[in-house]
C-alpha cells in the first residue's frame, strides 16, 4: 500500500512539474515557479510539524496542497495499518493531482 501510495505521490508532482514547464516561459522561470510552489507546501502540508499548529487562516491552503493528502495517506497506513478503503479522500485528491496538471501540461506545452 505504501509504495502504491509513494507512486501516485510521485505521478502527481511529476505531472505538477510538467505543468510549471509548459506554462513557464524559460528553464530558470521553471525553476523559480517550481520552488515558489515547493517550499510553501512542505512547510505547510503537516509533514515536519502538525497541521493543528498553524494558523486557522492557512487551512484554506492546506486544504488544497497534494502534499498535506499524500503524508496523510502515508502516515495513516504506517501508523495504523489503514488501506485503500479509508483513504479514499486522500486518494481522490491525489488523483485530481495527476490528472488535472497534465491536462494543464497538454494544454499549454509548446515545442519553442
Amino acid at each position: 500500500v505504501i509504495a502504491a501510495l509513494v507512486l501516485l505521490g510521485a505521478l502527481g508532482f511529476v505531472a505538477i512539474g510538467y505543468a510549471v514547464a509548459a506554462l513557464s516561459s524559460t528553464q530558470s522561470g521553471a525553476h523559480a515557479w517550481a520552488q515558489l510552489l515547493t517550499m510553501p507546501m512542505l512547510l505547510l502540508a503537516g509533514v515536519f510539524f502538525p497541521i493543528a499548529v498553524l494558523p486557522g487562516v492557512l487551512r484554506p491552503l492546506i486544504a488544497i496542497l497534494p502534499l498535506t493528502y499524500l503524508a496523510d495517506a502515508l502516515r495513516q497506513t504506517a501508523m495504523n495499518g489503514q488501506h485503500f478503503v479509508p483513504l479514499g479522500v486522500d486518494l481522490a485528491v491525489l488523483g485530481l493531482w495527476v490528472v488535472l496538471p497534465i491536462g494543464v501540461a497538454i494544454r499549454y506545452f509548446r515545442w519553442t
